[in-house]
């Protein structure tokens, strides 16, 4: 179930806020709370994506986190002609574990 970016910025604290690389140059946000994944969405219902992390980062900038990654499923075995693989291929990097993402303006409420 999808939820609105301004009901997360009011929320005092998720889990993990996952940013997804899904092309060369398109991220898209899903937040996780109470072990539940959720698609990050404006208030039009559409999913928040941007044309660079940063861009969408500067977006979530509001929302606190525990933690923040960056997650990155690969097509290469597709590409290459492997067969589909049992486990998941999901790279996923820490951006900022356990700290609030340290842009130079921080304007987070609690």
């Amino acid at each position: 179930m999808p939820i609105t970016l301004n009901r997360l910025i009011d929320q005092p604290e998720v889990e993990k806020v996952i940013i997804r690389s899904l092309d060369c140059a398109l991220y898209q946000a899903v937040v996780v709370d109470a072990g539940k994944e959720q698609l990050i969405v404006d208030d039009n219902g559409k999913p928040l994506r941007g044309h660079g992390m940063y861009q969408l980062l500067e977006e979530l900038r509001p929302i606190g986190a525990k933690c923040w990654v960056l997650q990155h499923s690969s097509a290469y075995d597709e590409m290459i002609g492997q067969p589909p693989r049992q486990g998941d291929n999901r790279l996923e990097v820490p951006l900022y574990p356990g700290e609030v993402i340290p842009f130079p303006t921080q304007n987070r409420r609690r």
